[in-house]
């Protein structure tokens, strides 16, 4: 080939390869919640648009993505890529960005951040580059999860990206920061490397360095929706590696009183035994009962004890933090209950979907008297009302309060103290007739029953149980 025809080809081949259909943001290729995309910025050329942060001047390419649902978190990485990324978030419109948000290291020298509360059908853009010029390929994942106040804790997977929520102690010299990282992390050593179980990201640190305890903690007020707390974690460590352990190191659950810091309850979950070599426990599951603390508000600390300093490496990671019993369904409020006849104060407890489409949540009421009539209320506001109508306890509901009380809505306690009722969300009740429940809507719910003191006829009311639907 003559040298003009070869430089008219090449001239000609450039665009086709330098230009991919989202080098801009016009062209942004739309992200699927949960669905890793492959992408290559080798070809890509640098938007106008500045990066306030890594100091980009590398090549980039744009995703979008379209919430399903309101006030949830929306996580962003592309932890695991081959090159230092850097990542930024914009809402408005490509002829009118707005920027959110920006990262350049949150998992090595990957990126990930999240959006804490977002807005259902608004678009937002995703734009990936690289520190300085750094370009190469990658994945990116978009992760939709629950609201910042999910279930039964604060930020129960970690999902805002840090550990807004909790309160951690760390060491004053570990082996490995305790902190939040998302998929691919390892201190090396032949040790695990991080995967979170739930969403994109996991508390991950050392478990070893100076003598102490790494301790995460968070005050409950504990219901019924409390017990059990259960979690997913993972360790791994290497303590003939050295051959200086000479005590075991423990991973234990301490229900505390938050005034005095005294322990309430101990429970040992993980014993690392000196010497040994564990490189990787694989996903492992753990609970705690909290039982014996309904109507309390105590401070659960997750404790990792190292006795002795670096004597060996050694990993955990910590995530998925639930409430099985209930806590996940839903969240408790004006609770406990005034104690109704049995002694006890009777809770509201959830189970099946929250997704409008599924139609498939069921609501519970336990701990009431023995063979006594009740149904259940319903609302979009909260209140507190004490003794509404000379009734003992107190009315959680607010605004314009509906009532189960249709065909076979109205139900007897029987022997076990409980009624129940599997949720038609298409017939939601109000004052002015039925109405269907729309998916980001909060509802409210609550039990009325019967009950006598002193032989007197009265009656009580369960604690709230407040649910978002998707």
């Amino acid at each position: 080939m003559n040298r003009a025809l070869l430089a008219a080809t090449i001239t000609l081949a450039l665009p086709g390869t330098a230009f991919a259909q989202n080098d801009e943001c016009t062209g942004a290729v739309a992200l699927t919640n949960g669905a890793p995309v492959a992408f290559d910025t080798t070809a890509a050329t640098l938007s106008a648009t500045p990066w306030p942060c890594a100091s980009s001047t590398a090549p980039d390419l744009w995703y979008s993505y379209t919430p399903a649902n309101t006030g949830v978190s929306v996580t962003f990485s592309t932890c695991g890529s081959s090159y230092d990324t850097a990542l930024e978030v914009f809402g408005g419109t490509c002829a009118g960005l707005i920027p959110l948000d920006c990262n350049d290291d949150a998992c090595g020298l990957q990126s990930t951040l999240a959006l804490t509360s977002v807005t259902a059908g608004q678009t937002y853009y995703v734009r990936v580059g690289g520190f300085a010029g750094s370009f190469g390929a990658g994945t990116i994942v978009a992760s939709e999860g629950g609201p910042p106040v999910s279930g039964c804790v604060l930020n129960p997977g970690f999902e805002t990206g840090d550990l807004a929520g909790w309160n951690l102690v760390d060491l004053p010299q570990p082996f490995l920061p305790a902190q939040v990282n998302g998929v691919g992390t390892s201190p090396g050593f032949g040790l695990f490397t991080s995967a979170p179980t739930e969403g994109a990201f996991a508390l991950t640190h050392g478990f070893d360095g100076d003598i102490g305890t790494i301790t995460l903690s968070q005050d409950l007020t504990v219901t019924s929706g409390l017990t059990p707390l259960c979690f997913d974690y993972r360790a791994g460590w290497d303590m003939l590696l050295t051959g200086a352990a000479l005590l075991d190191r423990t991973f234990d659950v301490v229900v505390r009183n938050p005034s005095t810091g005294a322990a309430l309850q101990t429970m040992n979950i993980l014993t690392a035994t000196a010497n040994t070599t564990v490189l990787d426990t694989g996903p492992m599951n753990g609970c705690v009962d909290l039982a014996a603390f309904i109507g309390q508000t105590v401070t659960v600390s997750f404790e990792w004890n190292i006795p002795e300093t670096f004597t060996g490496p050694a990993h955990f990671q910590l995530d998925n933090i639930t409430c099985p019993a209930g806590g996940g369904t839903g969240i408790n409020f004006c609770g406990p209950a005034v104690p109704n006849s049995t002694g006890f104060p009777a809770t509201m407890t959830a189970s099946g979907s929250i997704t409008v489409a599924d139609n498939s949540l069921t609501i519970r009421a336990t701990d009431l008297p023995q063979n006594s009539f009740g149904f259940f209320l319903t609302s979009t506001t909260q209140n507190t009302v004490a003794q509404p109508g000379g009734s003992q306890g107190v009315l959680c509901l607010g605004g314009s309060v509906g009532r189960f009380v249709g065909p076979g809505q109205i139900q007897n306690s029987g022997a076990l103290g409980e009624i129940s009722l599997a949720l038609d969300l298409s017939q939601q009740p109000t004052p002015t007739g039925l109405v269907q429940v729309q998916p980001g809507e909060t509802w409210s719910f609550q039990a009325w029953f019967r009950d006598a003191v002193g032989g007197q006829v009265t009656s009580n009311f369960t604690d709230g149980l407040e649910v978002t639907f998707n």
